[in-house]
């Protein structure tokens, strides 16, 4: 399966979350026209294709996970909020009608027990990660799949990062 991490506007869109931070999000958002290229072709060829958002749910968080927001962004308000515009998917990285949407509330996909479960619904042996960010979502998740024993791949040009000394580490690793 295609698993396609946080391409939501909160990361990638002009006027996001990562814009107000300072990321350049013309060199993140490059990735978007290859990412959709890829899913395009790999729809046509009946691959599954499964999306992952992650949402900012304080409910959800424990105690460490909001300090560590604290120390990270200077606040337990976290980014993307439920039902908020910053939390859609970012055009033209969109999901089909027909294609699951996973809502994870911390870094690792494996976060939430219904994405391993809809890969064992759908005998998935092979995860091949696309998204952002590929040193935070991306690389988490892709170590948790292998600690799962599930083949993983990470698309170089379909993920990208906010820093590219550690999107480059990360592909290295």
């Amino acid at each position: 399966a295609i698993i396609v991490i946080d391409t939501q506007n909160e990361f990638l869109a002009p006027g996001g979350w990562f814009e107000r931070l300072g990321y350049d999000i013309d060199r993140l958002r490059r990735i978007l026209p290859d990412l959709s290229a890829f899913l395009d072709r790999a729809r046509q060829l009946g691959v599954n294709v499964i999306f992952v958002r992650h949402q900012y749910d304080r409910s959800k968080l424990t105690p460490d996970m909001l300090e560590r927001s604290r120390l990270l962004f200077g606040s337990e308000e976290g980014f993307p909020s439920p039902g908020s515009w910053g939390e859609a998917f970012c055009e033209p990285v969109l999901p089909l009608d027909d294609e699951p949407v996973i809502t994870k509330h911390w870094y690792n996909a494996f976060s939430n027990p219904q994405f391993e479960e809809l890969l064992q619904k759908l005998e998935i042996k092979t995860l091949v990660l696309t998204g952002g960010m590929t040193h935070v979502c991306v690389e988490t998740t892709a170590r948790a799949s292998n600690h799962r024993d599930y083949r993983c791949i990470i698309v170089e040009d379909c993920v990208t990062g906010n820093s590219a000394d550690r999107h480059r580490t990360t592909l290295s690793n």
